[in-house]
């Protein structure tokens, strides 16, 4: 579980490949973002606010990743909206 959302995480803040999606994963996933934070807070790690001074272009086949991440990411925050919203009118409290 930790290697997988290393890998989302480590996806999401890349400019270049994720787009920035960290606050999109930060949605989708709080409990696990926090903890993964605080993991590379405690290992003193950091996110570095630079830009790669030359993009890269993925190969097709990452290129057809990324797009079905990104959807899925989407479809992902669209689908914890929606329960959020029908939770809201069913007066209950969303999970976390």
């Amino acid at each position: 579980d930790v290697a997988e959302f290393a890998r989302l995480y480590a996806f999401c803040s890349d400019r270049a490949l994720g787009g920035g999606k960290l606050k999109e994963l930060r949605e989708l996933s709080p409990a696990r973002f926090d903890l993964w934070e605080r993991m590379l807070k405690l290992a003193g790690a950091t996110l570095s606010d630079r830009t790669a001074e030359m993009p890269i272009k993925p190969n097709p086949v990452w290129q057809k990743r990324i797009a079905e991440l990104d959807a899925n990411i989407k479809v992902a925050l669209c689908a914890k909206l929606k329960l959020a919203a029908l939770s809201a009118n069913q007066g209950l409290t969303p999970m976390p």
